[in-house]
């Protein structure tokens, strides 16, 4: 009966260490929200003007964000939307559709075309 007793112990310990383990993974931190400063929101414009050029785009904005950007088609004449998701180590923090429109992009200088 000793020995029963002993692996019977040794399993529950393993499957309360596996619960904890598995109940601490599902409540790890999620990453900080996309900080929105002047030279993000550039970097955003870029990548989602290049979307409208080529289909769709990514980059890395300068606090290591990654924004993913994909075109979904005409909105109305010279307009599209463009999905941008953005994500930090490879956690989503972000998913926003934006309409990007040719007029908007001629009348701002240092905007990509």
């Amino acid at each position: 009966m000793g020995l029963s007793v002993r692996l019977g112990t040794r399993l529950g310990l393993r499957v309360l260490a596996l619960a904890c383990c598995a109940q601490a993974a599902a409540q790890a931190v999620a990453p900080a929200p996309w900080p929105d400063t002047p030279a993000t929101r550039e970097f955003r414009q870029r990548v989602l003007d290049l979307a409208v050029l080529y289909g769709e785009s990514s980059g890395l904005d300068p606090n290591g964000y990654l924004i993913e950007t994909t075109d979904q088609g005409p909105t109305r004449p010279g307009c599209r939307n463009v999905l941008a998701r953005t994500s930090l180590g490879g956690v989503a923090v972000a998913a926003q559709t934006f309409e990007v429109c040719k007029h908007n992009r001629d009348n701002n200088p240092g905007k990509a075309p």
